[in-house]
């Protein structure tokens, strides 16, 4: 079986980049100090490489499938489920992700996991209310 053709056969381009440029590169990089991606040496797997990705942008495999958004259902029960019971730490705590990922302008969980708490403002409103905010803007 034809190497090339396998690869195509198994993976979405996404994927194909990812393991690629970041997977093997960082690799190889921390292993053997080889940079694949930019090295002159490397300059035939490269456009092998690049072939290889637009067959598969050529065979429909290079679009990206979106999961479907929350129905505004499924939202009404999240938010009855969570806060029906929020004396409990790990139901608060969950109420707190879904509100950060849903209303802080995250696409998915992206950078997610590098938040910090000295990333957060909480300010007062002039009726009291407490409010959450980024100090900075953060690129996503």
């Amino acid at each position: 079986m034809n190497v090339k053709l396998y690869i195509a056969d198994a993976y979405v381009l996404i994927i194909m980049i990812n393991i690629y440029r970041y997977d093997i590169s960082r690799h190889l990089k921390g292993l053997i100090d080889v940079d694949i991606v930019n090295d002159p040496r490397f300059r035939n797997s490269k456009d092998m490489f690049v072939a290889v990705c637009k067959l598969l942008k050529q065979q429909g495999l290079g679009s990206i499938d979106h999961h479907p958004p929350v129905s505004p259902e499924d939202m009404i029960k999240l938010y009855d489920y969570m806060c029906s019971s929020l004396d409990d730490a790990t139901t608060l705590q969950q109420k707190v992700l879904v509100d950060l990922l849903l209303h802080q302008g995250r696409r998915g969980r992206e950078n997610i996991h590098l938040l910090k708490v000295s990333d957060f403002a909480v300010t007062t409103d002039a009726q009291g209310n407490c409010l959450e905010s980024f100090k900075t803007f953060k690129k996503t």
